[in-house]
Protein backbone atom coordinates (compact mmCIF):
# COMPACT_ATOMS: atom_id res chain seq x y z
CA UNK A 1 0.00 0.00 0.00
CA UNK A 2 1.15 3.29 -1.19
CA UNK A 3 0.59 6.02 1.60
CA UNK A 4 -1.34 9.48 0.99
CA UNK A 5 1.58 11.36 1.77
CA UNK A 6 2.58 10.46 -1.44
CA UNK A 7 2.02 12.36 -4.42
CA UNK A 8 3.81 10.96 -7.68
CA UNK A 9 5.07 7.35 -8.39
CA UNK A 10 8.20 7.86 -9.92
CA UNK A 11 9.93 6.51 -13.22
CA UNK A 12 10.97 2.63 -12.56
CA UNK A 13 9.98 2.59 -8.81
CA UNK A 14 8.50 -0.75 -9.07
CA UNK A 15 10.13 -1.99 -12.04
CA UNK A 16 11.07 -5.53 -11.93
CA UNK A 17 9.42 -6.26 -8.43
CA UNK A 18 8.34 -9.90 -9.15
CA UNK A 19 7.34 -10.95 -6.06
CA UNK A 20 4.96 -7.92 -5.66
CA UNK A 21 0.84 -9.01 -6.27
CA UNK A 22 -1.39 -6.10 -5.17
CA UNK A 23 -0.94 -2.75 -5.07
CA UNK A 24 -3.03 0.17 -3.51
CA UNK A 25 -2.10 3.22 -4.44
CA UNK A 26 -2.73 5.95 -2.37
CA UNK A 27 -5.41 9.02 -2.53
CA UNK A 28 -2.78 11.92 -3.54
CA UNK A 29 -0.92 10.30 -5.87
CA UNK A 30 -1.69 12.19 -9.04
CA UNK A 31 1.09 10.56 -12.20
CA UNK A 32 2.39 6.56 -12.24
CA UNK A 33 5.39 7.61 -13.85
CA UNK A 34 6.97 5.56 -17.17
CA UNK A 35 8.20 2.06 -15.68
CA UNK A 36 6.87 2.34 -12.60
CA UNK A 37 5.69 -0.93 -12.37
CA UNK A 38 7.37 -2.48 -15.89
CA UNK A 39 7.65 -6.47 -15.04
CA UNK A 40 5.86 -7.14 -12.16
CA UNK A 41 5.03 -10.61 -13.46
CA UNK A 42 2.75 -12.22 -10.28
CA UNK A 43 1.05 -8.38 -9.91
CA UNK A 44 -2.67 -9.06 -10.34
CA UNK A 45 -4.70 -6.14 -8.91
CA UNK A 46 -4.21 -2.45 -8.89
CA UNK A 47 -6.66 -0.09 -7.33
CA UNK A 48 -5.70 3.38 -8.95
CA UNK A 49 -7.38 6.23 -7.17
CA UNK A 50 -9.26 9.07 -8.34
CA UNK A 51 -6.95 11.97 -8.74
CA UNK A 52 -4.28 10.35 -10.65
CA UNK A 53 -4.43 12.33 -14.26
CA UNK A 54 -1.64 10.61 -16.52
CA UNK A 55 -0.69 6.81 -16.50
CA UNK A 56 3.26 6.89 -18.02
CA UNK A 57 4.66 5.19 -20.98
CA UNK A 58 5.12 1.73 -20.24
CA UNK A 59 3.75 1.87 -16.36
CA UNK A 60 2.59 -1.09 -16.73
CA UNK A 61 4.26 -2.76 -18.93
CA UNK A 62 4.27 -7.10 -18.93
CA UNK A 63 2.14 -7.31 -15.92
CA UNK A 64 1.85 -10.70 -17.25
CA UNK A 65 -0.35 -11.71 -14.27
CA UNK A 66 -2.91 -8.16 -14.07
CA UNK A 67 -6.39 -9.33 -14.33
CA UNK A 68 -8.38 -6.18 -14.00
CA UNK A 69 -7.45 -2.04 -13.63
CA UNK A 70 -9.78 0.58 -13.29
CA UNK A 71 -9.17 3.90 -14.64
CA UNK A 72 -10.73 6.46 -12.95
CA UNK A 73 -12.15 9.79 -14.65
CA UNK A 74 -9.48 12.06 -13.25
CA UNK A 75 -7.10 9.98 -15.81
CA UNK A 76 -6.79 12.73 -18.87
CA UNK A 77 -3.57 10.29 -20.74
CA UNK A 78 -2.74 6.74 -21.27
CA UNK A 79 1.34 6.54 -21.82
CA UNK A 80 2.34 4.59 -25.06
CA UNK A 81 2.62 1.16 -24.00
CA UNK A 82 1.41 1.49 -20.42
CA UNK A 83 -0.22 -1.77 -20.85
CA UNK A 84 1.45 -4.11 -23.38
CA UNK A 85 1.88 -7.84 -22.77
CA UNK A 86 -0.58 -7.64 -19.60
CA UNK A 87 -1.80 -11.19 -21.15
CA UNK A 88 -4.67 -11.54 -18.42
CA UNK A 89 -6.51 -8.19 -18.60
CA UNK A 90 -9.71 -9.36 -19.91
CA UNK A 91 -11.55 -6.13 -19.61
CA UNK A 92 -11.02 -2.27 -19.59
CA UNK A 93 -13.26 0.73 -18.75
CA UNK A 94 -11.93 3.84 -19.76
CA UNK A 95 -13.36 7.20 -18.81
CA UNK A 96 -14.31 10.45 -20.79
CA UNK A 97 -12.10 11.99 -19.16
CA UNK A 98 -9.29 10.33 -21.10
CA UNK A 99 -8.38 12.09 -24.42
CA UNK A 100 -5.42 10.78 -25.85
CA UNK A 101 -3.97 6.92 -26.04
CA UNK A 102 -0.35 6.33 -26.50
CA UNK A 103 0.74 3.96 -29.46
CA UNK A 104 0.71 -0.30 -28.43
CA UNK A 105 -0.93 1.68 -24.72
CA UNK A 106 -3.23 -2.30 -24.61
CA UNK A 107 -1.21 -3.96 -27.90
CA UNK A 108 -0.49 -7.82 -27.07
CA UNK A 109 -2.93 -8.16 -23.75
CA UNK A 110 -4.13 -11.48 -25.34
CA UNK A 111 -6.77 -11.92 -22.89
CA UNK A 112 -8.37 -8.60 -23.61
CA UNK A 113 -11.78 -9.38 -25.23
CA UNK A 114 -13.77 -5.47 -24.22
CA UNK A 115 -12.76 -2.32 -24.06
CA UNK A 116 -15.33 0.12 -22.84
CA UNK A 117 -15.49 3.50 -23.40
CA UNK A 118 -17.39 6.04 -21.57
CA UNK A 119 -16.68 8.97 -23.98
CA UNK A 120 -15.82 9.51 -27.18
CA UNK A 121 -13.03 8.29 -29.32
CA UNK A 122 -9.61 9.28 -27.73
CA UNK A 123 -7.19 11.01 -29.95
CA UNK A 124 -4.40 7.80 -30.87
CA UNK A 125 -1.24 8.30 -33.52
CA UNK A 126 -0.98 6.35 -36.09
CA UNK A 127 0.83 3.16 -34.69
CA UNK A 128 -2.61 0.74 -33.32
CA UNK A 129 -3.47 1.26 -29.34
CA UNK A 130 -4.93 -2.41 -29.19
CA UNK A 131 -2.44 -4.05 -31.83
CA UNK A 132 -2.55 -7.82 -31.34
CA UNK A 133 -5.17 -7.96 -28.79
CA UNK A 134 -8.32 -9.50 -29.71
CA UNK A 135 -10.70 -6.84 -28.09
CA UNK A 136 -13.80 -5.21 -29.15
CA UNK A 137 -14.45 -1.28 -28.95
CA UNK A 138 -17.65 -0.50 -26.96
CA UNK A 139 -19.05 2.82 -26.62
CA UNK A 140 -21.98 4.45 -25.37
CA UNK A 141 -24.83 5.62 -27.12
CA UNK A 142 -24.19 9.52 -27.17
CA UNK A 143 -20.93 9.44 -28.08
CA UNK A 144 -22.08 7.25 -31.74
CA UNK A 145 -20.92 10.28 -34.07
CA UNK A 146 -17.79 10.45 -32.52
CA UNK A 147 -16.43 6.45 -33.05
CA UNK A 148 -15.56 5.03 -36.46
CA UNK A 149 -16.24 1.45 -37.39
CA UNK A 150 -12.54 1.13 -36.54
CA UNK A 151 -10.63 2.07 -33.49
CA UNK A 152 -7.00 1.53 -35.17
CA UNK A 153 -7.33 -2.30 -36.06
CA UNK A 154 -10.23 -3.21 -33.72
CA UNK A 155 -13.76 -3.33 -34.70
CA UNK A 156 -15.94 -1.18 -32.54
CA UNK A 157 -19.51 -1.74 -31.38
CA UNK A 158 -22.56 0.36 -29.50
CA UNK A 159 -23.02 -0.51 -25.62
CA UNK A 160 -25.67 -0.06 -24.58
CA UNK A 161 -26.02 -1.20 -20.92
CA UNK A 162 -29.05 -2.54 -19.10
CA UNK A 163 -30.69 -0.69 -16.22
CA UNK A 164 -31.23 -3.86 -13.30
CA UNK A 165 -32.12 -1.20 -10.88
CA UNK A 166 -35.67 -0.13 -9.61
CA UNK A 167 -37.14 2.76 -11.53
CA UNK A 168 -37.40 5.97 -9.35
CA UNK A 169 -41.28 7.31 -8.96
Amino acid sequence: TIPDSVTAIEDYVFARCYNLTSVTIGSRVTTIGSYAFYDCEFLTTVTIPTGVTSIGNCAFLRCYSLASVSIPFSVNGIGINAFEDCDSLTSVTIPASVTTIGDYAFAYCDSLTSVFFAGPSPFHYDFPVFDSSPATIYYLPAFAPYWPSYFGTRPTKLWNPAFTGTALA
